[in-house]
C-alpha cells in the first residue's frame, strides 16, 4: 500500500469516528413572553424561541399575535408594546404597522 492509499485508509477511519460522536444541534426551546399594549387593559402571552436580546423582533412578535389573535386591527397604529419575560420588563417599543397596498382594476 502507498503513502496516498495508507492516508484515505486512515481519514476513511478519522471521518467513521466523527460520524460516529456526531448529534444534531439542540433544538431552540419555545418559552411564553408576555407583552402590555400601551391604553389596552391587560397582559398578553405568546410563545417564542427568540432570546432575550432580540427584544425589538419580540415587539415585532408581539404587534403580529395582537394583530392576528387580538383587537389588533381595530387599533390606531402605532403602538408602544412592553415586553415582559416574566415580570421582568425587556423594553418598550413603539411598533408601526406597515400596510402594503394592493389594487385591482376591472371593466366598468
Amino acid at each position: 500500500m502507498n503513502a496516498a492509499e495508507t492516508w484515505a485508509v486512515e481519514a476513511a477511519a478519522r471521518n467513521a469516528q466523527a460520524v460516529a460522536r456526531w448529534s444534531p444541534p439542540p433544538q431552540p426551546v419555545g418559552r411564553q413572553i408576555g407583552y402590555e399594549v400601551e391604553g389596552v387593559e391587560g397582559r398578553r402571552h405568546f410563545n417564542t424561541t427568540f432570546l432575550n436580546g432580540a427584544s425589538f423582533w419580540l415587539a415585532e412578535e408581539a404587534a403580529k399575535d395582537a394583530f392576528d389573535n387580538g383587537d389588533g386591527r381595530e387599533w390606531l397604529w402605532p403602538v408602544t408594546i412592553e415586553i415582559f419575560d416574566g415580570d421582568t420588563s425587556l423594553g418598550r417599543w413603539a411598533v408601526h404597522l406597515d400596510h402594503i397596498p394592493s389594487f385591482t382594476a376591472c371593466p366598468e
